[in-house]
């Protein structure tokens, strides 16, 4: 079984590029109508989803489907020469409201492991898309 949010890299806050930081939060400013500065305090996660990767693919599939631009709907989406990175809060459902555009009950996240499961197949080599 794919389980993908192995794809997904959590990223040490106490290992981060300070630039990396104000980049994050100058894109949720930017999202939000904040200044920066208030920005740089909301952010407590910081993930990344390596560039060419199966999840990057399946996430992009998925956004197109939900009609979503991930620069306006992931939230802190900063898309780099690698992959993309985006910040989440706190909470139960994280990557539901913050990557998958739900509300943060569970349900986006469900529906795109459902997804998921219909968009890939695994066999010897592992998961292919």
């Amino acid at each position: 079984m794919y389980y993908w949010k192995n794809e997904i890299e959590h990223i040490d806050m106490n290992d981060i590029d300070p630039e990396l930081i104000y980049e994050l939060a100058a894109s949720r400013a930017q999202q939000f109508g904040g200044s920066i500065d208030d920005e740089m305090s909301c952010i407590y996660n910081v993930f990344k989803v390596e560039d060419h990767s199966i999840l990057a693919s399946l996430l992009e599939a998925w956004w197109k489907k939900k009609g979503m631009d991930p620069c306006d709907d992931v939230t802190g989406y900063l898309e780099t020469r690698d992959g993309f990175y985006f910040v989440t809060g706190c909470g139960y459902a994280l990557f539901d409201c913050d990557l998958l555009g739900g509300n943060g009950n569970g349900e986006a996240e469900s529906a795109f492991t459902d997804f998921v499961e219909q968009s890939i197949t695994i066999d010897a080599d592992g998961p292919s898309r």
